[in-house]
């Protein structure tokens, strides 16, 4: 079977403070139709709360910038909480958090085709093939639902974890990360797509949002650690953020590594396109090694929310600290730290796919 995998994300409610970097800044433009697109980045923003604002920006290898694609094309927004959004055989899946949704889009020019429904709080998804798509659901005791992409419709449910979040396949096993929701939970279920069965559940760090698949067909799950909090919100306890590294065949976890101090709590991670490295976004970007498990130079300085990768040239994206409320900023680094490019975006940037 043939698997495509996707970012993952987390509604998040606290403002963080807005960075300015030098560098070109490229402009917003006005598209009259929207034309087809070829090779570049799409990333979806995330928008305010509650404010349908959402937006998908396609960022274009050749420099173009659309920051509000998915609405030029279709005259709206894709709705409340974009989440995440993936690409698969000409179709985009766009997945919308608060809305309950995932709207099915054209990718060659985003415009509308379907709605999947029958949602009630999905944040990731993976397409198996152009039958049919898994989609994490729930804020408390989650589930899986099987999406038929023929019809466009939920068609089954798979039990896992409290809050599952990020999504990935190593071609033999589904992977879902389970990050507590609204509660707790430090596992990652183990799904067989054979049977749609969980087979293993591994215990990792505390709430893990984002997975990878290296190179050998390992699976590493960045943790972002559990705050505890009294009735006035004040916090009394943190855990330490970690990368876990469970086996992709046996599921059995070989590695563990604390990132950063106690008391950061990064949420996304992107590998290189060579897939021995990882990158992880700690306000800097660190790089671990996959080999030695070890953390070598920062790549990058500052402070970033989320990011994402361009397969063909190694480029780096990464996205402004956002408050949730205004536009934010798109930085595009050289494969070897250079800032090339700053592009104007949506609120809230935080899912990358990069179409070659």
């Amino acid at each position: 079977m043939e698997y495509t995998k996707l970012k993952t994300s987390a509604i998040a409610f606290v403002a963080c403070a807005t960075i300015l970097f030098a560098g070109c800044k490229k402009e917003e433009t006005v598209e009259e139709e929207p034309p087809v697109v070829t090779s570049g980045m799409v990333v979806g923003c995330e928008g305010t709360f509650g404010m349908n604002n959402a937006s998908l920006q396609w960022i274009g290898d050749d420099g173009s910038n659309r920051p509000t694609a998915f609405a030029t094309a279709n005259g709206v927004s894709p709705g409340d909480v974009l989440q995440n959004y993936t690409e698969f055989d000409g179709r985009g899946y766009v997945v919308m958090n608060n809305s309950q949704k995932v709207e099915v889009i054209k990718a060659s020019d985003f415009s509308y085709l379907a709605t999947i429904s029958g949602l009630d709080y999905p944040r990731d998804i993976l397409v198996v093939n152009a039958q049919k798509a898994y989609v994490t659901n729930g804020s408390g005791a989650g589930d899986v639902k099987i999406i038929d992409l023929a019809s466009t419709s939920v068609t089954g449910s798979i039990a896992v974890g409290n809050g599952p979040e990020s999504i990935a396949c190593n071609g033999d096993f589904i992977f879902v990360a389970n990050s507590g929701g609204f509660g707790f939970d430090n596992t990652v279920s183990v799904i067989d797509p054979l049977t749609d069965a969980v087979v293993a559940t591994v215990e990792v760090g505390d709430l893990p949002t984002s997975l990878e698949v290296d190179y050998q067909g390992n699976v590493w799950a960045l943790c972002k650690g559990y705050t505890e909090y009294d009735g006035d919100w004040n916090i009394i306890n943190e855990t330490a953020a970690e990368i876990v590294r469970i086996d992709g065949q046996s599921h059995v976890v070989t590695g563990i590594l604390q990132i950063g101090e106690v008391g950061d709590h990064p949420k996304y991670m992107d590998l290189t396109p060579s897939g021995t490295s990882i990158y992880i976004v700690n306000d800097d970007v660190k790089v671990l090694s996959i080999s030695t498990v070890e953390f070598g130079a920062d790549f990058a300085s500052g402070s970033f929310h989320a990011i994402g990768v361009n397969d063909d040239t190694g480029e780096v994206y990464l996205s402004s600290s956002p408050d949730y409320v205004n536009n934010d900023e798109v930085y595009i680094y050289s494969s070897t730290g250079e800032l090339k490019e700053t592009y104007e975006s949506g609120i809230a940037p935080h899912s990358f796919t990069y179409r070659p």
